[in-house]
């Protein structure tokens, strides 16, 4: 499954260190909206957690560092 842009919008933050309080206000959703996206990308990375989601999106290309 491919992740959805706002799902690698999400990791993209996440990976340069912000906390999902501060996505969610950044992207000015409510923070349960930033954590249903990151459990949808590491369901569809097959990740452990968040930084194994990160590494994953990062060697596939997801994102860029």
């Amino acid at each position: 499954e491919f992740l959805s842009s706002r799902e690698i919008e999400c990791l993209a933050w996440a990976s340069h260190g912000f906390t999902t309080k501060d996505i969610a206000d950044k992207l000015g959703v409510k923070l349960v909206t930033v954590n249903f996206h990151l459990d949808n990308a590491k369901r569809k990375l097959d990740a452990k957690n968040l930084q194994n989601s990160i590494a994953k999106a990062i060697s596939l290309g997801y994102i860029k560092l």
